[in-house]
């Protein structure tokens, strides 16, 4: 039966003589002899921060924290038999966030610690840093409600596919750059058409999106979408209403405060494509797949664009009483013509 106990002066030679013991000295950071004197001056300062194993007993090993600093030794006649995990695991209960320090080529303490749960999170020409990985693991994974939202609205509005992010904007700047970097990627300059009178980030992430915007003033007389042209992009912020979607395109909503669905901010991206789907949900989540960051591997350049468990729990509260049949938005007032401001100058108007 092994236990940990608070350190006595009984102890303090057992700490002394194992720290010393020749199969156990390498793998220390300071390798150098302690006296027994010297073992008392120290012990005077850091009694309180050891603890001793006993097994049946009699002392096996100790473990310690000084300084946020894990210090442990086994008995050479005891290693392999799980008495190192036994006393970090029991020092982590009182020192949760104490790290560990181990020299670099002292395979069994990094893996000791790996085991234990910890990372490695810095590494030097002398050390492995230690850390402990110490999160809760709930149950149930908060994005499952985003995943609900999503399977929400696509049944909602018949679409094959509903991938959510935090804005229209945003979702509009997905879609393009989708095609510019996955769909299109021998075209330089390419121009997209779409009204003058339409809100200004639509034409902004044209641009930032690699493309050219053309203002076609024939376009604004559009009510609820318009098309992004030549491409299946479609703008749908202004409408938001049941068995909408449309075959082959990528519309794009909007649940902005002014829009149908008030969740505050967010948006989703219509679509039948797989292929798109995959490639949006890593795009707009930093290049991250579903799975924990510190398992992930990032094999793309991605944004942070993605829509917060708390946003999709409102959107799915408000969907349980939303009605069919829901007609489009106008704007108030109306849209500026986006070719008076400054930075839209340059750009062609037809």
């Amino acid at each position: 039966m092994l236990e940990l106990v608070k350190n006595e002066e009984k102890y303090y030679e057992f700490i002394r003589v194992l720290r010393t013991h020749k199969e156990n000295t390498s793998g220390f950071l300071e390798q150098v002899e302690v006296t027994p004197e010297q073992q008392i001056k120290y012990m005077g300062k850091y009694k309180e921060d050891y603890y001793i194993c006993l097994k049946d007993g009699v002392p096996v090993g100790w473990v310690g924290s000084v300084d946020d600093d894990i210090r442990v030794c086994t008995h050479p006649e005891h290693k392999g038999h799980g008495i190192g995990k036994f006393m970090i695991k029991e020092l982590m209960k009182m020192y949760p966030t104490t790290l560990a320090k181990v020299l670099v080529g002292n395979k069994r303490s990094d893996n000791l610690f790996i085991s234990c749960g910890f990372t490695n999170y810095k590494t030097d020409n002398e050390y492995n840093y230690y850390r402990m990985v110490s999160y809760n693991k709930p149950k149930h994974n908060p994005y499952k409600i985003v995943q609900m939202f999503e399977e929400e609205v696509a049944e909602y509005t018949g679409a094959k596919y509903a991938v959510s992010v935090d804005s229209c904007t945003n979702a509009l700047f997905l879609c393009l750059k989708y095609f510019k970097d996955v769909v299109m990627t021998k075209y330089d300059n390419f121009e997209v058409k779409v009204p003058s009178k339409t809100y200004l980030s639509v034409p902004q992430s044209i641009i930032h999106a690699g493309f050219e915007p053309v203002f076609d003033t024939s376009k604004n007389g559009w009510e609820g979408t318009y098309q992004l042209e030549p491409l299946p992009i479609i703008d749908a912020a202004k409408r938001f209403t049941s068995n909408m979607y449309e075959d082959g395109t990528f519309m794009c909503l909007s649940f902005h405060i002014k829009k149908h669905l008030k969740i505050g901010k967010g948006g989703m991206i219509l679509c039948d494509s797989e292929e798109s789907v995959e490639w949006f949900k890593t795009a707009r989540y930093e290049g991250r797949s579903e799975k924990l960051y510190h398992e992930d591997d990032i094999k793309m350049l991605g944004w942070n664009m993605y829509m917060t468990p708390q946003e999709a729990a409102h959107g799915l509260a408000l969907m349980q009483n939303y009605p069919l049949c829901v007609p489009d938005l106008a704007e108030k007032d109306g849209y500026r013509d986006l070719t008076e401001f400054t930075v839209f100058k340059k750009y062609k108007k037809i």
